[in-house]
């Protein structure tokens, strides 16, 4: 058997030989080796059907396993986001509270050394 896309094929010349004789053995002979092509034919499209349905399967399993995939990860990015934008909020008001309280510092320090506070000397 070669490797060509019909390989049932093969022995055409043979059978056209067979069918072209006077001999009614021989044509049916060419018959039956005809069928046995057909058949051979119909056999292997139908394992090259289930190859194929299989591969499809795969195919299918992996698209659907790649879609979960997606779906995961973009529920992880939407948790990831929440995380982010409460610890910068959390960090702006820490950072907020610590302003209000070097400014109080400052206008304490401000307050001290005015010449309101300043014992006068006379």
């Amino acid at each position: 058997m070669s490797n060509n896309l019909t390989p049932e094929l093969d022995d055409k010349a043979e059978i056209e030989q067979l069918l072209g004789s006077d001999l009614q053995s021989q044509r049916d002979r060419a018959m039956i080796k005809a069928l046995q092509n057909v058949t051979l034919g119909i056999v292997n499209t139908r394992f090259a059907l289930s190859v194929l349905r299989s591969t499809i399967g795969y195919v299918k399993d992996k698209i659907n396993d790649l879609n979960k995939n997606i779906r995961d990860s973009s529920e992880s990015s939407d948790k990831l986001t929440a995380a982010i934008k409460n610890i910068t909020l959390w960090g702006t008001i820490i950072a907020g509270a610590g302003v209000l309280i070097a400014l109080s510092n400052f206008c304490f320090e401000v307050y001290k050394y005015t010449p309101t506070c300043l014992p006068l000397n006379t």
